[in-house]
């Protein structure tokens, strides 16, 4: 009774969550988010009602069957819907802090005889904002220094989606397939002031650089499985494909003046970055117990 996965991850133990929802697994580093076994971004988090959790998996060596690239993962396993029929579920979640940011989200499904059908979208949209200060006091050749850092932050996020769809078709009680497919489809800019003021022994220093990013994202992942259960003890053979294509594109614009008693000097900087993967997967995992 939590509210939503975000705080139900917050309040796990070997855990740490940061305001984005990236997860961090004591001991393995940052780890892959999953729902169900299907990877899922960091903003989602916000999306599930925890009402709907089962328990949390935090698996630090996962099988092959997760697509965790080497990482660690959390899987967020929900309340399975044994019985015919359909439900859907839709949700609300704002916050504000001085700046307002929502997500609006909506979980369906559909069972019929061998037939299972789930859905799932989302839509954030809004502002956040972070600041952060440091203050330093070193000494370093007989000279005393004093650092007074200051990190404005302001991300606006116009509306950006998850849609995903999984389809499981059962034979058997003993195997099934699943094909699903899910995407992410966003745009972030940020403005980001850094504003460095530098006394070493009365004399000032200040560099300040002025940043503005923008960020466009879009990522579509489709996988094919079978499973199938050998014993009751957990044996099973695992067989999947999987096809990503992901592309990211970033824009950024610096500003950068540094002014110390003697002289001012400014430069103005641009960076640009394309990247554009698609790969394919095969995989096969034979779990024995």
């Amino acid at each position: 009774a939590m509210g939503t996965a975000y705080e139900v991850l917050e309040n796990t133990p070997g855990l740490t969550l940061d305001m984005n929802g990236n997860v961090t697994v004591f001991g393995r580093g940052s780890a892959t988010l999953f729902l169900d076994g299907q990877r899922i971004p960091a903003e989602m988090l916000r999306s599930i009602p925890s009402i709907q959790i089962s328990h949390v998996e935090i698996l630090k060596n996962p099988p092959a069957s997760y697509d965790a690239q080497g990482r660690a993962a959390v899987n967020i396993v929900t309340k399975k819907k044994a019985m015919e029929g359909y439900n859907v579920d839709l949700f609300q979640a704002v916050t504000y802090t001085n700046m307002m940011y929502a997500y609006t989200g909506i979980n369906g499904y559909w069972r019929k005889n061998r037939w299972t059908l789930t859905g799932r979208s989302g839509m954030f949209f809004g502002n956040r904002w972070e600041n952060t200060l440091y203050l330093r006091s070193f000494d370093e050749d007989s000279v005393h220094y004093t650092m007074r850092n200051e990190i404005k932050e302001k991300r606006r996020m116009p509306p950006g989606g998850y849609p995903g769809l999984t389809f499981q078709y059962r034979p058997d009680s003993l195997s099934h397939f699943d094909l699903s497919t899910s995407f992410s489809m966003f745009r972030n800019y940020k403005d980001i002031t850094n504003t460095n003021l530098i006394t070493a022994d009365g004399n000032e220093t200040t560099i300040s650089t002025n940043r503005t990013d923008e960020n466009k994202n879009w990522d579509a992942m489709y996988r094919l499985g079978y499973t199938r259960k050998l014993d009751t003890l957990g044996s099973e053979i695992f067989v999947s494909g999987s096809f990503t294509d992901y592309h990211n594109t970033r824009l950024g614009n610096i500003s950068q003046n540094v002014a110390t008693p003697s002289q001012n000097q400014s430069a103005d900087l641009r960076n640009t970055s394309l990247n554009t993967i698609r790969f394919g997967v095969g995989q096969f995992n034979w779990t024995k117990f």
